[in-house]
């Protein structure tokens, strides 16, 4: 039996209930990070705002179950920040996201003229660190700032620099 195909969508007000579906059921280390920056823990909150904010953002489908919302939101003319996270499919779809990041995503920040992508990631997350460091060439870690999350969390600032 074959493996479920993966594919990308364009988020839209049609995606409602699939975006809801990924923000509620995320995994915990997706959930910890989101969430230690955010008043609350409400899924329909976040879907709102993945579906109302400016940028550009995709739902990575595993065979016909939504697993994972990413994309890039700007922040002011020339800074935008990366987002990513995703359901237990997450690892399912991963591949197919990194594809897309380094086919589409850095293009279209470079003809936006971005100067600057961020990221702020969970320090004691290291799968998602390493993931984008390793997806956008050149992003580095800036710095890790203990007590950055709501519960004190400490948060590592990633940046990547379109310009080198």
């Amino acid at each position: 039996m074959l493996a479920p195909v993966v594919t990308l969508e364009n988020v839209t007000e049609d995606h409602w209930q699939d975006v809801l579906d990924v923000c509620a059921m995320m995994r915990e280390p997706d959930f910890t990070e989101l969430y230690a920056c955010m008043y609350g823990e409400d899924p329909h909150e976040l879907a709102d705002r993945m579906l109302t904010v400016p940028g550009f953002s995709w739902l990575a489908y595993y065979g016909d179950r939504p697993a994972a919302i990413f994309g890039a939101q700007p922040m002011w003319p020339g800074v935008w920040q990366a987002f990513a996270f995703g359901t237990e499919d997450y690892p399912k779809v991963i591949r197919t996201l990194t594809r897309h990041c380094r086919q589409f995503c850095i293009p279209a920040l470079r003809s936006f003229g971005v100067h600057l992508v961020q990221c702020w990631v969970l320090s004691d997350y290291p799968q998602a660190r390493k993931w984008v460091l390793k997806t956008f060439p050149g992003a580095r870690e800036e710095c890790t700032v203990p007590g950055f999350g709501k519960g004190r969390e400490a948060f590592t600032l990633i940046t990547w620099r379109p310009g080198g």
